[in-house]
């Protein structure tokens, strides 16, 4: 009959959602009181990729805590690593990594208890210019046509200095370059992958807000 039809397939889709949260929560951590709810094990979830890796601030994890409690979802920030000659300082393929020239030669340490980087506003620099330029692009990300078309040059015979890589990364000359010495270390594009620019600021320069 319709009515059993439809108990039917609501159990099936109940058990498709547990088979679900099962495979994303796992079943071994459980709650006593609920020991079929796998969700209710976890107060917090933190969803990301695999080869991302999560840093913050021990002292900011109340806060954190505290905004999800209040219903909201906590984004990080994700950063872009970059190979930048300075820290591959003798490699011999100069040409696939940033040269430390010009506005990219200025990489700053950020020490987690003296350092901030504050949001940059809805800007995306990088990919907007990418977008009027993408056709010279070769189909690669806005963050690495420079290497694009400095192999492609290589490729004809040019020469190429390394103020012309610099040049040819151009997508990347309105953001600045960090350093997170509690981190990978490595220099990093101060913005996301999305092209949001952060801005490096020390605690004794003033607040995000004020800047």
């Amino acid at each position: 009959s319709p009515s059993n039809t439809n108990t039917t397939n609501n159990n099936g889709m109940r058990e498709q959602e547990q088979n679900y949260e099962r495979h994303w929560l796992g079943s071994g951590r459980q709650r006593d009181d609920r020991p079929n709810d796998p969700p209710s094990s976890w107060k917090y979830i933190y969803m990301t990729e695999a080869d991302s890796i999560l840093t913050t601030r021990s002292d900011a994890l109340q806060a954190m805590a505290q905004e999800l409690d209040n219903g909201n979802i906590a984004v990080p920030h994700r950063l872009q690593p970059y190979p930048h000659s300075s820290d591959l300082p003798n490699y011999d393929m100069p040409q696939t990594v940033l040269p430390n020239v010009g506005t990219f030669s200025k990489v700053t340490s950020l020490q987690a208890d003296t350092h901030q980087c504050c949001d940059g506003g809805p800007s995306h620099p990088g990919p907007e210019l990418h977008n009027a330029e993408r056709a010279s692009c070769g189909g690669q990300y806005w963050y690495t046509c420079g290497f694009f078309r400095t192999e492609q040059r290589l490729s004809l015979g040019e020469t190429v200095s390394r103020e012309q890589i610099a040049q040819e990364h151009k997508r990347l000359h309105a953001y600045e370059w960090i350093r997170l010495s509690e981190g990978t270390g490595l220099s990093t594009l101060a913005g996301s992958n999305s092209g949001r620019r952060c801005i490096p600021l020390s605690f004794e320069e003033g607040s995000c807000g004020d800047h």
